[in-house]
C-alpha cells in the first residue's frame, strides 16, 4: 500500500486541507485541529451541532504560519475573511478556558474579539473561537508519552480507498472521501486491510494503530452543502461493520517517532 492522500484540518469541523508533505510536533500533524469554535457557555461546537461549519474553507499560508478562514456572506453577497495567526507564542498572553472535549478536560487560549465576531456573523448564533494550549497535555489514550490537539480522540485517522469504494458499492448514492475526514489515505491493499495494521511504517515515520474508529451522525453531513443528509451511511455500516462499540469505519492512530510523511510513500508492516 501507498499514501495518496495527506489531510489536516486547522479548525475541528471546518474544512480540510490537503497536503503532499505532512510534518509532525508534539501534538500530532502540524497544525491540525489547532483551532475550535466553542459557544457562550464553553462547550465546543462541531458539525453535529452546526453542520454548516463543514462549509468553512480554510488556507494556510506556511511560511507566515497564518491561517485563513472564509465564507460566502448571505446577505451582503461577499466573501468574508479572517486571519489568523498560527504561532503559539501570540496566545501565550491571552486568556484561557477550560472546555471538555469528550471525555478530556482540555485547555484552550481566547482569540481576538474579531474571530467571535466573525463567528458570529458565519454561524448565526454566539460562538467564539480558541487556539490549543499546551500548558495542559491531553495524551494519546494509552500513551502517556504522545499528546494531542482537539482532536475526537486520536492523532491520526486512517482510511484506505478500497474500503471507501467497498461501502460505496453498498450506497444508493456514491460519497466521496471528504465526508469521513481522514488525515491519511492509503492505496494499493484489501478494502478494510487498515484494520489489520498495528505498529508499521510510512516512509521514515513509525506509526502505531489502536483502535477501529466510531462513526456517528457527522458521517450523514453533505461536506459542501452543510446539511444533513439521509442516514443511510450510518444504516449500511450497521449491516456490515457493526462492532462492540458501535459502526467502525477507519483507524486511530499516532506517530511515534513524528517523522514526516509525503504521499507515495510506502507502507511497511
Amino acid at each position: 500500500m501507498i499514501v495518496s492522500g495527506l489531510f489536516i484540518y486547522p479548525v475541528k469541523s471546518a474544512k480540510g486541507i490537503q497536503l503532499d508533505v505532512m510534518d509532525f510536533d508534539s501534538l500530532g500533524p502540524l497544525f491540525d485541529r489547532r483551532f475550535m469554535v466553542i459557544d457562550e457557555e464553553n462547550k465546543m461546537l462541531t458539525q453535529r451541532e452546526c453542520p454548516i461549519l463543514s462549509t468553512l474553507k480554510t488556507q494556510i499560508n506556511f511560511e507566515k504560519k497564518e491561517l485563513t478562514l472564509s465564507f460566502q456572506s448571505k446577505d451582503e453577497n461577499e466573501e468574508m475573511r479572517l486571519s489568523l495567526s498560527m504561532k503559539e507564542e501570540d496566545y501565550t498572553n491571552n486568556k484561557s478556558v477550560d472546555v471538555q472535549v469528550w471525555r478530556d478536560n482540555v485547555q484552550g487560549l481566547y482569540c481576538e474579539e474579531e474571530a467571535e465576531l466573525f463567528l458570529t456573523k458565519f454561524l448565526e448564533r454566539k460562538a467564539r473561537m480558541i487556539f490549543t494550549s499546551q500548558n495542559r497535555k491531553r495524551p494519546v489514550p494509552q500513551n502517556e508519552g504522545h499528546g494531542m490537539s482537539f482532536v475526537d480522540s486520536s492523532p491520526l485517522l486512517v482510511i484506505s480507498e478500497e474500503s471507501l469504494f467497498d461501502l460505496n458499492k453498498r450506497l444508493k448514492k456514491t460519497l466521496t472521501m471528504d465526508r469521513f475526514r481522514p488525515n491519511i489515505v492509503l492505496s494499493g491493499g484489501e478494502a478494510f486491510s487498515e484494520d489489520e495494521l498495528s505498529e508499521y511504517n510510512i516512509g521514515d515515520a513509525r506509526l502505531k494503530s489502536f483502535k477501529r474508529c466510531s462513526r456517528c451522525i457527522m458521517v450523514t453531513i453533505d461536506q459542501e452543502k452543510g446539511q444533513k443528509s439521509d442516514i443511510e451511511p450510518l444504516k449500511v455500516f450497521n449491516s456490515y461493520r457493526s462492532f462492540e462499540g458501535g459502526v467502525m469505519f477507519g483507524v486511530s492512530a499516532f506517530n511515534t517517532n513524528a517523522k514526516k510523511i509525503k504521499k507515495g510513500d510506502h507502507v511497511e508492516v
